[in-house]
């Protein structure tokens, strides 16, 4: 069984949309929490991110919690292995941009 699909593309290519249109298909699809080193956006809502520091970013990362690490424009993002440990346990699929 899958248990994470990634989705990627360049920026505003629409990935987000593609998979918020999947997500809504169905009920087996989950998209992960994410940890993030970039600050809120103003008009963001959903809370798909952990907002932490690179300082922690760093720690987490050295010990090994995240499935994947991606820099855009100097900020840093990934996945926790928990987090998609978590959604699997329902027998759900994780979906991430």
């Amino acid at each position: 069984m899958t248990q994470l699909i990634l989705v990627g593309g360049p920026t505003l290519v629409g990935k987000s949309n593609f998979v918020d249109a999947v997500i809504g298909s169905g009920e087996e699809f989950v998209r992960p929490r994410s940890f993030t080193t970039r600050p809120r956006r103003p008009d963001e809502i959903r809370s798909e991110y952990e907002y932490i520091s690179l300082d922690e970013f760093e720690h987490l990362k050295s010990e090994g919690v995240f499935v994947t690490v991606d820099e855009v424009y100097g900020n840093f993002y990934s996945i926790a292995y928990a987090s998609i440990a978590e959604i699997v346990k329902t027998k759900k699929v994780a979906i991430k941009e």
